[in-house]
């Protein structure tokens, strides 16, 4: 890369970087100040490809791609648009940013577009990708560690054994349950009534509780129901 070209990127980089500066600083107007940017850049831009007369000079082929390749840019900026309308940009840029470069390495990977990628090249597009995704999901504006974030979205589970009642199975462990999963057989006489009365009471309130092989006979169950929950049958000859 020539001297010339370096500069020019790198001035090129300064002027996007104040752009994304201005559009960030318009607040939640993002998605409009896109909008006038877009517009803007379309209408400076095309009276310069007009009179230079380069649109006459392509051949049909390349045209052919260039045109396609607008139709592709305008449906992108739109879906920017609407991003932009919904969401930070300091969340939807750099996805916008990443993604791209992503795509471009695995469809030259996999159908042999363009030069050959090295193996430097592509740790490079990884890590960009990589830093710009994290970039997205790692937004502090909730004060929220990115983990923390994850872990909304993910199930916590814990497990409480008989050894560990009653305080494993406090008001503040049922108040912060979803789903309670019950599984007893031989020792249900050994669940403290206080812990069987807490589930109890947090059912009501809304908990919800599955109860697993033998549950039947536990004291939270019976609670539930109102009955012993005893299993009887006759055998007598009957059809049923």
């Amino acid at each position: 890369m020539s001297w010339t070209a370096f500069l020019l990127i790198a001035a090129s980089i300064a002027m996007h970087s104040l752009w994304h500066f201005l559009c960030k600083s318009s607040g939640k107007s993002s998605w409009a100040f896109f909008a006038l940017f877009s517009t803007s850049l379309f209408l400076t831009m095309l009276p310069f490809a007009l009179c230079s007369e380069i649109l006459f000079k392509l051949d049909p082929q390349t045209l052919k791609y260039a045109l396609t390749s607008s139709v592709f840019a305008t449906l992108g900026d739109l879906g920017l648009m609407l991003a932009y309308k919904y969401s930070d940009i300091s969340l939807a840029y750099p996805m916008a940013r990443a993604l791209p470069v992503f795509l471009t390495m695995a469809g030259t990977m996999l159908f042999s577009w363009g030069k050959t990628l090295g193996k430097l090249t592509i740790a490079g597009m990884l890590i960009i990708f990589a830093g710009c995704m994290l970039m997205a999901f790692s937004n502090n504006s909730s004060g929220k560690t990115l983990r923390e974030k994850l872990a909304d979205d993910m199930l916590s589970i814990r497990t409480v054994t008989l050894g560990e009642l009653p305080d494993g199975l406090s008001d503040a462990v049922l108040d912060n349950t979803d789903v309670l999963i019950w599984w007893g057989h031989l020792a249900h006489h050994r669940v403290p009534d206080e812990v069987a009365q807490r589930v109890q009471q947090a059912v009501l309130k809304g908990m919800g509780i599955i109860f697993l092989h033998s549950g039947h006979h536990s004291k939270p169950f019976r609670l539930l129901m109102g009955t012993s929950c005893n299993l009887t049958w006759r055998e007598d000859g009957d059809w049923e």
